[in-house]
């Protein structure tokens, strides 16, 4: 990509790679600090194992619930339990879809349960909602 040329307050030319890096930092570090996240895994006898998360679900506080979803032994199901998140971000969204992705390839079911308005709105915005199966709460699995 060619360099841009610039009027008299900027420098001749600019680098919009650096520029895309350095507003990249400066977002991550002007992000409010969120509400620590915690999950829970709950295995049932018939095979289904439930992730319930408390807090919310962003980039900050994602890679623990990531590494856990990919270093237990996939389950007959699985139920993200999102009653207690209020709001996730598009990496928190990813993990969701992501986990639905392998569960799926892997003959698995996958369900997310107790999902808020806000969340909600997020995934019919992304039409996730159409691609993985929503229920009010674990019980009517």
């Amino acid at each position: 990509m060619p360099p841009i040329r610039c009027g008299r307050l900027l420098p001749r030319y600019i680098n919009m790679t650096v520029i895309k890096a350095r507003l990249e930092f400066f977002t991550l570090l002007c992000m409010p600090i969120d509400s620590p996240l915690t999950f829970a895994r709950t295995d049932k006898a018939n095979g289904t194992s439930i992730f319930r998360i408390v807090g919310p679900l962003t980039i900050r506080n994602l890679f623990e619930i990531q590494a856990a979803l990919r270093a237990e032994p996939l389950p007959r199901a699985t139920v993200m339990d999102l009653t207690a998140v209020p709001y996730m971000d598009s990496a928190g969204m990813g993990v969701i879809v992501n986990s639905y992705v392998h569960a799926v390839n892997h003959g698995a079911a996958f369900y997310a349960v107790g999902v808020c308005d806000r969340v909600k709105a997020l995934f019919e915005v992304t039409r996730v909602d159409k691609l993985i199966p929503m229920r009010e709460n674990a019980d009517e699995l």
